[in-house]
């Protein structure tokens, strides 16, 4: 599990059960060797689970859970693009082609939106999206 989007912090963890954890403690040594999680940065995931299980991260999700729905949905068409919905704040547009996706993203970060073009290899050739996120709109 990535901390990154979920918990707004860097790191990852394996979640896994204890026969696979002695499993990998076996036969993946790289993985005891390598830098652990410093202190910080597992007290920063502590409070960020905190807000998440709180009414405050209740709150929050309330608020964005249908923003980026009633943004998007009725923009897409007018552009013929391809919207994937989601009940999330980000919703990927499909583009396709890598450079209409980065003028697309250029054009709507001049509009105060936080828009970010994703290419191969991260995704299949002809499928690039923009990543648009309702909560990074001016």
């Amino acid at each position: 599990m990535t901390f990154g989007k979920g918990f707004g912090v860097s790191g990852a963890a394996v979640l896994c059960s204890s026969t696979v954890a002695d499993y990998l403690l076996q036969f993946a040594r790289h993985l005891i060797y390598s830098t652990s999680m410093p202190p910080a940065q597992a007290q920063a995931l502590r409070a960020s689970l905190a807000v998440i299980r709180s009414d405050e991260g209740d709150a929050r999700r309330e608020k964005t859970g249908g923003h980026s729905l009633r943004v998007f949905v009725p923009e897409y068409r007018i552009c013929r693009l391809r919207l994937l919905i989601h009940a999330a704040p980000f919703q990927p547009l499909i583009v396709g082609d890598n450079s209409r996706a980065l003028q697309l993203a250029e054009k709507l970060r001049q509009q105060g939106c936080w828009v970010t073009a994703i290419r191969p290899p991260t995704v299949p050739a002809g499928t690039a999206p923009t990543a648009l996120n309702a909560n990074r709109c001016a």
